[in-house]
Formats: C-alpha cells, structure tokens, sequence
C-alpha cells in the first residue's frame, strides 16, 4: 500500500521493493513446506530451467550433509520448462537422498543442463522441437543391473526393513511424465548412477508487465464489507486494503461474533463477506450460506492459506465462490472486488 504512493525509482520506493520481494520469497517457502506436508495442491509454472536447478542445488545441501560436493553446470543457453516447482524440488530431494547412501564417506554430485534440438529424446519428450536434458550424477557404489531394471517400480527397494518405502523413484518417475517429460536410469556397480531427465522446452514465454489496480469508485459509507479472521495481523492488514479501496469494515474474530452482531437490529446492511476458511466452530462456507439465508444480495468472498483442493472436503465448499489464495495483495483484493462489484470499477491506476 505504501509503494502505491510512491514514485517509481525513487529510493525508497526500490528499498520497499527489496521487502516485498523477501515477503514473497517467504511465502514461496511456506507453500513448499505446505506441498512436501501434502497440505497444498500442485500447479505447473513457466520457470528458467537454469533458476530452478540453482534453487534445487541449494535445497539438497541442507540434506546430504557436507562431505558430499554438489557441482551444478547450468545450461549455456537458458530456456522455460512448464514444471510443478515444489514436486520438482522433490524429485531432486529423493535423488539426493539416494545418492548420499549410495556415497561412502565424502562424495561428488553433479547436476547438467544441455538443450538438445529436434528433440533428441526418445519417449514423451521427443515430440517436442526442443528439449532440456538434466543429468545427476553420483561416484557412488551404483546398481546392478537387476537393481537397476526394477529401479522405478512402486514399493521396490534394497534398503533394510524401516529405512524405506519404496516410493521415492516411482515418485520421480510419476512427476517427470506428469511433467510430459521422460527420465532413464544409467549404472555401473562401483562407479555411480546417472539419472537424465528430458523435458519439453517451452516456447512463448514473456514475463508479466507490472499489473494496472482497479481503481472503485465508491463513496464513504457506501459499501458495507464484513471481515472475520482469526489472526489479529492478517485481519489489520485486509482491514486496511478494505478501508483503502472505499469500504467501510466491521471486523471479526470469529464466525460466533458474526452470528451475534446480525441478529442486532442497529447494524447497517451489509454488502461484501470476507472471510476466512479454516475457523474453530463453523467453518467460512457455514457461515457464508448462514448469512446469505438473511441477506441474499450480500456478496461473498472466501481466503484461505490451503489450496481449493483441501478445501474442497469441507462442508459447504463450492467451486462457484471466489477465492482468495493467502497471503495477497490489495492489488489481488481489488482484482477480485471488481469481478466482485463490476458496476463500481471507474478506472485503472
């Protein structure tokens, strides 16, 4: 909110840059914690192959330990791949972790990207006119080739009882064809393990211009938004966008409070519901169709930090709502008020 009156370039607009950019890196590592839990829904993005190797090299050091050297050769010329960036991080976290128990002692990995023309591959990827090869490599013990004939197949491992499941290669496997790529497996017993992985490069990409924000055309006291949301910083902050974009705001803590303030007859018709998912004793769809049985007109938006796809098991849910992915921005908040309140939309900032 404070960059909206700011002069683009000006120091103290670039130096709030630099705070945004560490928030959303934040939230970035928050939803990849969320994937890895199975608490967030996947989604394919258009990313640099040479950015989401680097990022990978960085996510398995923490896990293999220091004796084992990661080396990564990026690609000379850099291309887009369309991947599921948390699922790709956890493929490369089950390679890793393979590798380091195939490693006795210090070892080496190496990590290549090269783009291959006319599709070199064989398999799903050769369809593409282009194609990025990833190879891993390890100097550890390797397989053999009755190992490695079975390497992919579900619940097969050679590691003792407990210490595995089986999963971690059908895993990769499962995710890099998802990913309409394809993956083969090279190993000698006593000289290491090449993993190549081929996916489609993709063609077309252009990052995104600075968004434009709705501007509404709303009057003091014209619009009436009702806010629940249990956590006292998130509910200031959406507060605030609310207040910034023309309405006023009730604020609540929890759908009980909501409950009890409609039943009053000294309160104002309210136009907008906000509100959270997740909340104890009755969830925001609960009290979304509660409110809409009073008033029909109200408009309604839902938030939540989990995915429509764990949303989706509770009672209520309903893929018609909007929805608001958290964290957002008031640039993402008044996106959704002008789909919300089209009538209201005056210009674009």
């Amino acid at each position: 909110m404070i960059l909206m009156g700011l002069e683009k370039g000006s120091e103290l607009y670039e130096k709030l840059k630099i705070i945004e950019k560490a928030a959303l890196k934040a939230s970035e590592t928050t939803n990849k914690l969320l994937a890895f839990s199975k608490k967030q829904a996947l989604s394919p993005q258009k990313v640099s192959i040479n950015q989401i190797l680097k990022d990978a090299c960085k996510f398995i050091g923490g896990f293999i330990g220091e004796d084992i050297d990661i080396e990564f050769r990026p690609c000379t010329e850099d291309c887009t791949v369309e991947i599921d960036q948390s699922r790709f991080l956890q493929v490369f976290l089950n390679l890793a972790l393979n590798s380091r128990d195939a490693i006795y002692g210090s070892g080496k990995i190496v990590i290549e990207a090269t783009l291959c023309k006319n599709g070199k591959e064989d398999g799903e990827a050769k369809k593409a006119k282009e194609t990025v090869e990833i190879t891993f490599q390890d100097n550890g013990c390797g397989m053999s080739q009755e190992v490695l004939n079975r390497a992919f197949e579900p619940f097969f491992t050679t590691k003792p009882l407990g210490k595995g499941t089986g999963l971690g290669l059908a895993m990769v496997y499962g995710t890099i064809k998802q990913s309409g790529g394809d993956i083969t497996l090279e190993s000698v017993e006593g000289k290491g393990t090449t993993v190549r992985i081929a996916l489609p490069v993709y063609k077309g990409f252009e990052p995104k211009e600075e968004e434009q924000i709705p501007i509404l055309n709303l009057e003091k006291g014209q619009k009436l938004a009702i806010l629940v949301e249990d956590e006292p910083t998130v509910q200031t902050t959406v507060s605030e966008y609310l207040k910034v974009l023309g309405f006023d705001v009730k604020k609540f803590s929890n759908p009980t409070e909501v409950v009890e303030f409609l039943r009053r007859d000294d309160h104002d018709v309210p136009d907008l519901l906000l509100t959270d998912v997740i909340m104890p004793g009755m969830n925001g769809f609960e009290l979304a169709s509660h409110i809409k049985k009073q008033y029909r007109h109200i408009k309604i938006i839902f938030m939540s930090g989990y995915s429509g796809d764990v949303l989706s098991d509770l009672d209520g849910f309903s893929n018609k709502y909007h929805f608001l992915k958290k964290p957002f921005s008031v640039l993402d908040l008044s996106k959704i008020l002008s789909s919300v309140f089209p009538d209201l939309v005056k210009s674009f900032s």
